[in-house]
């Protein structure tokens, strides 16, 4: 009754939109309803998750307790997506189309709860699992929809198809003649990929900082990616070498999808910005953006000695300070005493290799000047994260503060593992890949689920709650299934690589893929 009920508010909110007359309430924001609505997405695919293991294990307890939370985020629904709406003042198709999807999803939910009491009053029921997956399925489906009507959302999905239309552009293999030298082709990207480097680190902290700060930073960090693919290509219609030329479309390649990944993470997370995690996310795929330009002006710089290893020094030491720009997180697991030790000895051997630096360049010895520059770039960014850590342990450590309780989770750890075999499945399915390759790619995979599968056993023996611990000794069944299936198929390609059998390993990826998500 109180779904139905709130469909019907719903459809009044609707009335309202198409008279024109929908206003925000007094004190409403729409940054303050899309980030409310935004949590409720999250927390609304927490409970649907409970409520469908109540109701496998056919625990009525359970299941009346996750339905009940179900209605409550409903009505979180209805209020915030209200206000979100009337944030989007003159744009009635946006109105509508947010207002209809908060219904969807109301929808799909009553179905959902439906087919839960027809699974718990016969749970032996094979068709009574099938409609229960059916509606659950329906509901995430509705969920995303959702999501993708929330403003910053709406911005973030612009960019993403910004890169994508150029990501076409680069695949066609036509590339465009210039009358620029190499060296000033190279200067050129040079330019582009510091100024889309900076704009990362721009993008990693307005992702904290509201929908209006990310949508300006989200078009331009796009707009310094597409700049500097344009650059790229350039540098390729001029290469001669047909290998050297596919390096570098590869790697531009590769650069854009980072891109993508770090918007769609920046999105994720301008919807749950309390998440614990969710600095960890941003400033890892902050490094894979900044490593993927690395490795795309490595391929395309010139042969001047040094060159390569001062930009790529310069650029990790950019990204590494953006971990400054907010220390209300941890950056790694050190202690406050290890901070200081590895700030006292990083900083000793820093003084050392930049007292050889001016020598050595003196000397003309240059691989030993390239190999110091890249040692100091190391030690800075050791020093960066040591220095922040230990302000973030300084920050918590007021006298009035109460010691903290460990998650059952460390979810730090599956972010590492989760980012290792998706970077695993992708190289595994390189054209290119040699057999070593796909046998260390498999090496990956196999640490990193068996890393997951320890996560979730150890979590389900750290909860009371029986729904969780049912939850997690699930999911480590789902991953161990899908590591299985996808190592069966790697031992196809590794016997033999043809594309039959990457196209097998493609399809054996994406579930277990889907599962660590």
């Amino acid at each position: 009754h109180t779904i139905q009920a709130l469909m019907k508010d719903v459809d009044e909110v609707v009335k309202v939109v198409k008279a024109g007359k929908l206003m925000p309430l007094p004190g409403e924001t729409q940054e303050t309803a899309s980030l409310e609505l935004g949590i409720t997405t999250k927390t609304f695919g927490s409970s649907m998750a409970q409520l469908l293991t109540a109701a496998a294990q056919a625990n009525e307890n359970y299941t009346g307790v996750a339905a009940r939370d179900v209605a409550n985020a409903l009505r979180v629904v209805y209020t915030a997506g209200r206000g979100v709406a009337a944030g989007f003042q003159g744009q009635t198709s946006a109105q509508e189309t947010l207002m209809a999807a908060c219904k969807s999803l109301m929808e799909q939910s009553l179905n959902l709860l439906t087919a839960t009491k027809m699974a718990l009053a016969n749970p032996k029921s094979p068709e009574g699992k099938v409609g229960l997956a059916t509606a659950a399925k329906s509901v995430q489906q509705a969920l995303g929809s959702l999501f993708g009507c929330l403003p910053s959302v709406r911005d973030v999905d612009s960019a993403m198809k910004i890169i994508a239309a150029q990501m076409e552009k680069l695949k066609s293999g036509k590339f465009p003649s210039s009358s620029a030298s190499y060296q000033q082709l190279q200067l050129t990207l040079s330019e582009t990929a510091a100024a889309m480097n900076s704009a990362s680190s721009t993008l990693v902290v307005s992702s904290r900082g509201g929908s209006a700060m990310l949508a300006t930073s989200a078009k331009k960090f796009a707009d310094t990616c597409v700049t500097m693919l344009n650059a790229a290509m350039a540098i390729a219609g001029a290469t001669k070498d047909k290998t050297d030329r596919k390096a570098v479309v590869q790697a531009a390649g590769n650069t854009a999808a980072t891109a993508n990944k770090l918007l769609l993470t920046s999105k994720q997370v301008a919807a749950h910005p309390e998440a614990s995690n969710s600095k960890v996310q941003l400033q890892t795929e902050a490094r894979n953006v900044t490593e993927s330009i690395n490795v795309l002006l490595g391929q395309c710089s010139s042969t001047t000695p040094g060159q390569k290893e001062c930009e790529s020094a310069l650029r990790s030491m950019q990204a590494a300070g953006a971990v400054l720009e907010s220390l209300s997180q941890h950056v790694n697991d050190m202690v406050f005493a290890d901070c200081q030790e590895t700030v006292r000895d990083k900083a000793t051997v820093l003084g050392e290799t930049m007292g050889v630096v001016p020598l050595l360049l003196k000397k003309r010895t240059m691989d030993k000047f390239g190999d110091k520059i890249t040692d100091a770039g190391e030690l800075v960014c050791a020093l960066i994260e040591a220095a922040a850590q230990s302000a973030y342990l300084v920050g918590i450590s007021d006298a009035s503060s109460s010691a903290g309780t460990a998650g059952v989770v460390d979810t730090s750890k599956v972010t590492v593992a989760q980012q290792a075999i998706t970077n695993a499945c992708e190289a595994l399915l390189a054209p290119e890949g040699t057999q070593r390759q796909v046998l260390g790619a498999a090496t990956s995979i196999a640490k990193h689920t068996a890393a997951l599968c320890t996560i979730c056993k150890t979590a389900a023996q750290g909860t009371r709650n029986e729904v969780a611990r049912q939850h997690f000794v699930q999911s480590a069944r789902d991953v161990a299934k899908t590591t299985g299936e996808l190592v069966t198929a790697i031992k196809g390609l590794a016997g033999s690589l043809t594309d039959a059998n990457r196209q097998k390993c493609s399809e054996a990826s994406k579930p277990l893929l889907k599962t660590v998500d």
